[in-house]
């Protein structure tokens, strides 16, 4: 909103010379920034009474693959929770089945291939 502010008093100096010949006298800036604060305020309120439409699913799908797709680091950081959450996952039923554990290097392998799977299936669907 700042920068719109911005834009709305740039607007109000520059119109304020928009005259065949420019007026001569003393320029009131403080009415002049009334009008802009006004101004402003009625663009905030049409703008927060107006009705928005959600996000749809697909379009925030989109917008999710591509960032994922651009940056690697966002990619790794959604990868390595997925990755968590089947290693969480994992070693909840090993401890309440009593079943032995296939061994914790085992274990992170596993999850990052399946995670790296699902990440791959999902960005490429």
């Amino acid at each position: 909103m700042d920068n719109l502010k911005e834009l709305v008093y740039q607007a109000i100096g520059q119109a304020s010379m928009c005259w065949d010949e420019i007026p001569k006298g003393i320029f009131d800036s403080t009415a002049a920034s009334n009008v802009a604060e006004t101004l402003c305020k009625q663009i905030e309120e049409l703008h927060s009474n107006s009705p928005r439409k959600p996000l749809e699913v697909a379009e925030a799908r989109r917008f999710l693959i591509e960032a994922l797709k651009e940056d690697q680091g966002f990619y790794q950081a959604y990868k390595t929770n997925i990755a968590i959450c089947f290693q969480d996952e994992y070693a909840k039923a090993m401890g309440s089945s009593g079943s032995k554990a296939i061994g914790a290097i085992d274990i992170p392998s596993i999850a990052d291939k399946a995670a790296e799977s699902f990440m791959q299936k999902w960005i490429n669907s």
